[in-house]
Order: structure tokens, then C-alpha cells, then sequence
């Protein structure tokens, strides 16, 4: 599991940037809950200081969104729909000095009546601490407040016995190279489920001849319900001659789940 959260590291969102980000940290980046209908779920999150400086952090949750473009954002539970606020947060302040490693509990507060995944965003805003004697230089104060990021993770909460995972291959596409050394596989996946998914998988490079030659992994993305993502892979093995080829695209989406198609493509 480790390793597949370390997949999903891209929902872990670094809003601001510097020479020392890397840090200060949270871990895990992607929190699982399961839950019953009507009941608590709680998971712990690490946050850790390996810079010398001091940091005051404050902690809230967000809902997740789409734009008009389709494009995921988030933004403060105001509506009736919110999951974020029934994310409950302890503590929602607190000082992390240097070098020093704290935890944060992240209780989701499951409403009776929800059913299937519900996904939010925890959010950690650092500010370091500005020392009394830098106060009154202008330049020492907009140094440290360089150093000021805010680091995301990612609460799937699921409800136990509700959860239906429903997904399909809409489209694969396999574009070659003239040279056929590097061929690209994109994979549009829908969710017609009710949660979120842990979309993988794998492709298979054929010869005409059924021949075996290599395989690549799809990206591991996450598809949240109603929504199609394109799952991406590269293949930069040896160089594939002129002819017939065929893809087997192994698509992934659950435990026993998974989808497989067979894509023929050419290599000039």
C-alpha cells in the first residue's frame, strides 16, 4: 500500500515553493478511511520539520471540485453538498519547531445517510515564525516569508457496504513513432460507480505473431466518480521494426476488477 500511495503523490499539493520546502513534510499524502454509515472514522497524519526553522501551521479541510474546464479545485465547505465539513481536524493550530515531528488526527464525522466515496482535502499552511530581532528588517522578514508553503492530503473516505465501483475503457490510442522507439498508450477511463477509483494497469506489446516483447504500467491515477481520466504509459524498449503490432491493455480498477482489450497499431 505504501508504494501505491506513493503513486498518488501528484494529489499532494505543494502551493508555494522554496530552496527549503522539501523540509517540511506530511505523511501519508493519501488517507484511506473506511467507515460505517452514521459512525466516526479517524486516521493520523505526520507532519515533520527537518529545517532549522520554526513553523506555526494551521490545519483545515476543503471540498474537491471541477472547474468549467473539467480541471479539479477545491474550495471551502459553503454549500449544502459539503464533505469538508464534517472533516474534523485535532489540533487545527499548532507550533512545529525545528527538526521535530508532530501528529494530527483527522476524524471524518460520517453522516447517516451517506452512501459510497466521499473525497476531501486536509490542508497544512506553514509560516515561519519570525524571530523579534528581525522584526524591524524588511529584507530578513520577506526571507523567512519566502519560506511560507502549504502542503495538501487526500481523505478518501469510504462507507462500508455502500460502495459500488463501476468503470469502463472509453478510448485507447497508441501513437508511434516513425522510428518505432517510443510508442505512447493513453487509456480514457470512466467511473460510473459511486466512489473514487485506483485507476492502474499495464500494456503488453505484441508482434503479429502473438510474440511477447515487453510491457509498460499505465499511470496510476485517481477517477473520481463521474469523471473520465486518461491513463498514460510509454513504451522505450527496443526499438520496434516495421509491421503489425498489438497492444493488450490490462486496465485495473478494484480488487477482481478489470477491463482488457486488445489494440492493433502500426509501425511504419
Amino acid at each position: 500500500m505504501t508504494k501505491m500511495l506513493k503513486m498518488f503523490f501528484m494529489f499532494a499539493m505543494v502551493l508555494g515553493l522554496s530552496k527549503n520546502a522539501n523540509a517540511l513534510g506530511i505523511s501519508p499524502y493519501v488517507v484511506d478511511m473506511l467507515t460505517e454509515s452514521g459512525q466516526d472514522g479517524n486516521k493520523t497524519i505526520k507532519v515533520f520539520n527537518d529545517s532549522p526553522v520554526t513553523y506555526n501551521l494551521k490545519m483545515y479541510a476543503h471540498d474537491i471540485g471541477f472547474d468549467k474546464n473539467g480541471k479539479k479545485t477545491h474550495f471551502p465547505p459553503t454549500n449544502e453538498d459539503s464533505i469538508a465539513k464534517y472533516v474534523d481536524i485535532i489540533p487545527k493550530n499548532l507550533v512545529l519547531k525545528a527538526n521535530e515531528t508532530r501528529e494530527v488526527k483527522v476524524i471524518v464525522k460520517t453522516p447517516a445517510n451517506w452512501k459510497g466515496g466521499k473525497q476531501s482535502l486536509v490542508f497544512f499552511d506553514a509560516r515561519p515564525e519570525v524571530p523579534e530581532n528581525a522584526k524591524t528588517d524588511k529584507k530578513k522578514i520577506n526571507a523567512k516569508l519566502e519560506l511560507s508553503l502549504s502542503l495538501g492530503a487526500l481523505i478518501l473516505n469510504e462507507i462500508k457496504g455502500t460502495t459500488v465501483l463501476k468503470s469502463r475503457i472509453v478510448k485507447a490510442d497508441i501513437l508511434a513513432k516513425k522510428n518505432g522507439k517510443k510508442v505512447d498508450v493513453l487509456v480514457s477511463v470512466d467511473n460510473t460507480g459511486n466512489t473514487h477509483l485506483k485507476a492502474s494497469g499495464f500494456v503488453s506489446i505484441m508482434d503479429e505473431n502473438d510474440m511477447f516483447i515487453g510491457r509498460v504500467d499505465l499511470k496510476n491515477t485517481i477517477v473520481f466518480p463521474g469523471k473520465t481520466e486518461v491513463l498514460t504509459s510509454r513504451w522505450e524498449g527496443e526499438k520496434l521494426k516495421s509491421g503489425t503490432y498489438h497492444a493488450l491493455i490490462t486496465y485495473e480498477f478494484g480488487e477482481d476488477k478489470n477491463v482488457i482489450i486488445d489494440k492493433v497499431f502500426k509501425i511504419d
